[in-house]
């Protein structure tokens, strides 16, 4: 039987400074809200200003009496035509997520390990197309 060895304390590491640094809040890592946040300001401040609901259930609430409810239906069966709706003024943070939204992405690559490229043609190879086979 090996008897093993105790760990040793490692001196030179400061403990404090890595407990401190683990608890550090991460950075932001889109660019268009690093940009326009301004570290100063509330989450909610820099949210309005970029044209973002910070609180979803502020922007649009739930209405709880059964009479609201039944405003809330009729209001929803009116053609969008008839509704006078004010869009919010568009930021350039707004125009800058559209943007990053519609731009064109490579499609990802999806890879088959070896084995099971080698698998499915052996499965094929014996059974062809009986697919109700080859499922078991």
């Amino acid at each position: 039987m090996v008897k093993k060895s105790r760990k040793k304390y490692n001196y030179s590491i400061n403990r404090k400074k890595l407990w401190q640094k683990s608890k550090k809040l991460p950075g932001i890592v889109d660019e268009v809200v690093r940009t326009n946040w301004l570290f100063r300001k509330t989450t909610a401040y820099n949210m309005q200003k970029m044209g973002i609901a910070s609180d979803p259930n502020k922007l649009q609430p739930i209405p709880r009496e059964p009479e609201l409810t039944r405003e809330f239906y009729e209001r929803d069966n009116i053609p969008e035509e008839e509704m006078d709706v004010e869009e919010p003024p568009k930021t350039k943070a707004m125009e800058a997520f559209e943007a990053a939204a519609n731009k064109k992405r490579r499609p990802v690559a999806r890879h088959v390990t070896i084995d099971g490229e080698c698998f499915y043609k052996y499965m094929k190879e014996k059974y062809g197309t009986n697919y109700k086979v080859r499922r078991r």
